[in-house]
């Protein structure tokens, strides 16, 4: 009977061993170095959906006003760090459900109030956070839209967060400009504001229809390719029939008064404006 070969797994040579063993431990050191310059872990979140309804008579679900809020907020996983973080700057106290509870309970005491002291019709409020920007470098730009219909009058607001998650810090409005409030900001922020409305060069912002000529820099803000762009929200700087006013500067036009960090800043968003 032929005799059976031992399987190869079995069989090895303490030569050989030796022989592959030392590139390998060579090559350990290179492996740990390609690990740390990995890109960073990707942010994991979806949307979070969540309706509410309230009757301020329960007792006559026909009869009387209705308070109904909807929710479209960010639930943020992973990495936990970073997670962490954005939900300490979006939601105050770190978390989505503790501040969806708070904001119910403000809301539908806000409405109860409202409706005791003058009456009124049905209430609504309505809030939706979508992500405008995430880099692989680190940099994410979050919107949150926030209205609020009591009756016949109504109330929207907008907030942007610009978050540089490899820092684990929020982005200030002070970060990109060497002095935000300072003259030549304001007449380049001014200037903008009167080719938006379609003002001849020097004309006062009044013909606008803004409050002031010289009205107070927004420092809610976001930045794109296109260049960094200003918020006020209605009834701010002009009317509420005006509505809200998303200035965009292009970074041609910035360009002149940022500051000389504001570069590495920007390139976390993936942005290098010329």
């Amino acid at each position: 009977m032929p005799s059976l070969a031992k399987p190869a797994f079995v069989t090895y040579n303490s030569g050989v061993m030796k022989k592959y063993m030392v590139p390998l431990l060579c090559a350990l050191p290179l492996l740990a170095l390609s690990c740390a310059n990995a890109p960073a872990r990707q942010l994991q979140y979806y949307p979070w959906h969540h309706t509410y309804s309230i009757l301020f008579n329960p007792d006559s679900p026909t009869e009387g006003p209705q308070f109904r809020l909807a929710l479209t907020l960010l639930r943020i996983t992973y990495p936990p760090e970073q997670a962490a973080f954005l939900n300490s700057v979006l939601y105050a106290a770190g978390s989505m459900d503790g501040y969806r509870e708070r904001l119910i309970a403000r809301k539908r005491g806000e409405f109860r109030d409202a409706v005791s002291a003058a009456g009124g019709g049905d209430w609504h409020y309505a809030e939706y956070m979508d992500v405008l920007i995430r880099h692989k470098n680190g940099g994410i730009v979050i919107r949150r839209k926030m209205e609020t219909v009591a009756g016949d009058k109504s109330l929207s607001q907008m907030r942007y967060y610009v978050v540089d998650l490899v820092a684990l810090r929020r982005l200030r409005i002070d970060d990109f400009f060497h002095d935000f409030q300072g003259g030549s900001t304001r007449e380049m922020v001014y200037g903008e504001l009167r080719r938006h409305s379609g003002l001849a060069y020097m004309s006062p912002l009044s013909y606008a229809g803004f409050f002031s000529n010289y009205p107070e820099l927004s420092f809610n803000f976001r930045i794109s390719v296109d260049g960094i762009a200003l918020r006020w929200d209605p009834g701010e700087i002009a009317p509420h029939s005006k509505g809200g006013i998303d200035l965009l500067i292009p970074w041609s036009a910035a360009s002149p008064v940022l500051c000389c960090c504001s570069a590495e800043k920007l390139a976390v968003f993936g942005i290098y404006p010329g």
